[in-house]
């Protein structure tokens, strides 16, 4: 997808795609709610290119992708008015 290659390239070397690429047991419709950063998000952080990712930490850059995952489906209504989303 355009404009997120840089969360593609992070999730496979963090080993969330696989996980995120099923369905999400614990939701019945099977969803789950990503806020993803854009390719501007990580150029800010020096990560433009895919192998920029290796100068993380695979634990590390996991527990990041994983703190944005959402279980279920959430649309912006419910995001907004949410003071805490459980990942």
């Amino acid at each position: 997808m355009p404009g997120f290659t840089q969360l593609e390239a992070a999730a496979i070397r963090g080993g969330v795609a696989i996980a995120l690429s099923n369905k999400n047991p614990n939701d019945p419709s099977g969803n789950y709610t990503v806020f993803a950063p854009t390719n501007d998000a990580f150029a800010r952080l020096g990560l433009v290119n895919p192998q920029d990712l290796n100068v993380l930490q695979k634990p590390f850059l996991t527990n990041v992708l994983l703190y944005h995952v959402s279980s279920g489906s959430l649309n912006q209504t419910q995001v907004m008015s949410a003071g805490n989303i459980p990942s």
